[in-house]
């Protein structure tokens, strides 16, 4: 089989689970982020370089669902607010893991596995506080996710279309070879067209919030995918990993969504939406 056809299906499945799990409710889609949470941790430390012999791989990784979870937990008002203080034990884990484990560069690997309690960990925690908007709320909606998703998925395929036929001027050639500011500009149309299907769809928000959320998860999507080209750089890998054919690792798969949920979040914080 063709590597494009392997792109193709292997995508399609992909976006379907995706997809399955927020329309199905809150217990599918806390169970495949959680894992996707994991799967994205594993990566993320194998781009940072810890033994996969360390005994702080695997706490780290069980750290980052805890993040995952007490997020999932709080914007579904099933804990109080007060009660995230518990997360502050897992510095404290991670770092008695480390003084103790042997390794030839414990502190760059403590350092690594606190910065993964944030990126990736708090990072996708975001998106249950999207499940759950608005604040106030606490029936699990999935229709703003989807949304945001599709607008992801539109922004990132015709990004790549538009930039293998038009692409003359290069994005940051430093990181990533492949991306244009051509395509980046199609990737942009189409997002905004997407957006005000999803006006007519979902509803949710005014036409103007739809456009303003289409542009943040374009911009934010951008910088989601160069840092993850920066990670891979820095590591000498081309993928983060090999889980999904044609595409590399969950993080290669998500690394724009990465960014996306804390910057979408944010701004619905501080317009008040």
């Amino acid at each position: 089989m063709s590597n494009f056809w392997k792109r193709t299906i292997s995508g399609i499945l992909f976006v379907a689970v995706i997809l399955w799990a927020l329309w199905a409710g809150p217990i599918s889609f806390s169970l495949l982020f959680a894992a996707i949470t994991a799967l994205t941790l594993h990566e993320f430390l194998n781009l940072c370089g810890i033994s996969p012999k360390s005994p702080l791989r695997p706490i780290a990784i069980a750290a980052g669902v805890v993040v995952f979870i007490f997020h999932f937990l709080l914007a579904g008002n099933f804990i109080e607010f007060h009660q995230l203080i518990g997360l502050l034990a897992l510095p404290f884990i991670l770092t008695a893991v480390a003084t103790f484990a042997r390794s030839h560069q414990p502190v760059s690997d403590l350092v690594y596995a606190l910065a993964a309690l944030i990126y990736p960990a708090t990072f996708m925690g975001a998106i249950n506080y999207l499940v759950y908007q608005p604040p106030e709320a606490t029936a699990f909606n999935s229709m703003l996710v989807i949304g945001i998703f599709l607008l992801i998925w539109s922004y990132d395929t015709f990004a790549y279309l538009t930039g293998k036929w038009l692409g003359r001027h290069k994005l940051m050639p430093r990181l990533s070879p492949g991306k244009s500011w051509e395509g980046s500009a199609g990737g942009l149309m189409m997002s905004l067209l997407v957006a005000l299907l999803l006006h007519l769809w979902i509803g949710r928000l005014d036409l103007l919030s739809w456009l303003l959320v289409s542009v943040i998860a374009a911009v934010a999507g951008t910088v989601g995918d160069l840092f993850e080209s920066m990670l891979k750089r820095s590591a000498n890998v081309k993928d983060s990993g090999s889980l999904i054919p044609g595409h590399g690792g969950m993080l290669d798969r998500l690394d724009a969504a990465l960014f996306v949920f804390p910057a979408i979040l944010l701004y619905l914080q501080i317009a008040s939406l």
